[in-house]
């Protein structure tokens, strides 16, 4: 995929639409409803949240949303791949960039066993939640 590119959101102007779609797909179902103020979060003139898009021949296929927590550590909000991109290397290519853009010395977040090995492939520790709830089992990803 040569023309692939990660690149930080500052307007959404062309790929609004296309952006808040795989916002919805990294978020649980009884938060979907809030795409529109989580895009307006990261759009917000700030360093407390970023945003970045995955452009493939100029579409949008991947996102990825980072909170940062202070001294160069941050946590994935979001992430997500086109359905029909996914298993190709596109989230690990957006999370193998980030440090062009930021200085960058832990990156973690929180995921449910369905993607734990997406996680471990990109390199990351994995670490059973001690405070997982009754209805989903937990990870602790730090990289």
């Amino acid at each position: 995929m040569d023309a692939l590119v990660l690149e930080p959101v500052r307007n959404t102007s062309n790929q609004e639409e296309q952006i808040q779609k795989l916002i919805t797909l990294s978020l649980k179902e009884d938060a979907r409803s809030n795409t529109g103020q989580t895009l307006a979060a990261y759009l917000q003139p700030n360093d407390q949240h970023q945003l970045f898009v995955a452009l493939f021949e100029k579409l949008c296929i991947g996102i990825v949303g980072l909170e940062n927590l202070g001294g160069h550590k941050y946590y994935i909000r979001h992430i997500a791949v086109e359905p029909d991109m996914q298993w190709k290397g596109i989230g690990n290519f957006m999370l193998e960039q980030l440090p062009k853009f930021l200085l960058l010395k832990i990156l973690e977040t929180e995921t449910d066993k369905k993607y734990v090995g997406f996680f471990q492939a990109c390199q990351f520790d994995v670490f059973p939640d001690p405070h997982k709830t009754a209805s989903a089992e937990k990870y602790h990803c730090v990289k």
